[in-house]
């Protein structure tokens, strides 16, 4: 059995590559201390990852698009890309610590 990325890899843009190792490694315990036999436990262990690892490996995708308009813009002249890309991320951030406040 495989987990993490050998199981299914994510790009390293997203930064989930050992997240998605761990929550592999719990969830494969569990089902597999809960199950009646081993293929059962496998079974249920893919049907309870796949909508998560299929969400962060898009997560991922998006954000190796996004650098790469960047570092393309950039690399093309635009002196102004860094910028913005900054400016992007700053206002990401601060959209992400909002939820995670308005969120107990």
């Amino acid at each position: 059995m495989l987990i993490g990325d050998a199981a299914h890899t994510a790009n390293y843009a997203g930064g989930f590559g050992t997240l998605l190792a761990l929550e592999d490694g719990i969830t494969l315990a569990g089902v597999i201390a809960d199950a009646s036999d081993v293929g059962a436990g496998l079974s249920e262990f893919e049907a309870q990852r796949r909508t998560d690892v299929l969400h962060r490996q898009r997560r991922a995708l998006s954000r190796h698009h996004w650098h790469a308009r960047v570092l393309r813009d950039y690399e093309a002249g635009d002196a102004q890309a860094v910028e913005r890309a900054t400016a992007e991320a700053r206002q990401m951030m601060e959209s992400l610590a909002r939820r995670s406040i308005a969120t107990p």
